[in-house]
């Protein structure tokens, strides 16, 4: 055994080790630190996603007094155009009380026709045949034009079902 000498005479080293990592710690509790969260490596770091290429469409809306189409100018993804041009109508066209939850494109090349099957939403209070004269022109008659006035997509015709029955328009 070794022995560590003091003042005090000789201590066995084991006594010795333990007084100190004894002295070394309080007698009271102490609460841990959490461990921060490691930083991510530059190479896990989220990349910026690429920018997305906007395309401007000219779409036509009802004017306030039901007389007339304006033109109005908004970007949309160059992507999906179509999509994002009709989306863009439909949501000018619903009301708190009138509601679109869907639709569905049903393009026929042979005629250069374009079907637009809307889906009310279940929320809905109202159905198609319960709008007014301008309001169905505000919604199906801005669609209608903006579709067949753009070059873009060689469209001639558009025509609206709800779930398959014809709208009459």
């Amino acid at each position: 055994m070794l022995l560590l000498l003091n003042r005090l005479g000789a201590i066995p080293l084991s006594l010795a080790i333990a007084l100190t990592v004894i002295g070394c710690t309080s007698s009271h509790s102490t609460e841990s630190t959490p461990t921060p969260a490691p930083v991510p490596k530059i190479s896990q770091r989220l990349e910026p996603t690429p920018a997305v290429e906007m395309i401007e469409m000219t779409i036509y809306q009802l004017d306030p007094f039901c007389e007339s189409f304006v033109e109005k100018s908004i970007q949309v993804p160059q992507q999906n155009a179509l999509q994002a041009t009709i989306h863009n109508l439909i949501e000018q066209g619903t009301t708190a009380d009138f509601a679109i939850a869907g639709y569905r494109l049903q393009p026929n090349r042979t005629d250069n026709s374009l079907t637009i099957d809307f889906r009310l939403s279940p929320q809905s209070q109202r159905l198609f045949v319960s709008l007014s004269t301008c309001e169905r022109m505000a919604l199906l008659g801005s669609l209608k034009e903006t579709l067949t006035q753009s070059s873009r997509w060689n469209i001639e015709e558009v025509k609206f079902t709800d779930r398959g029955v014809p709208i009459g328009f």
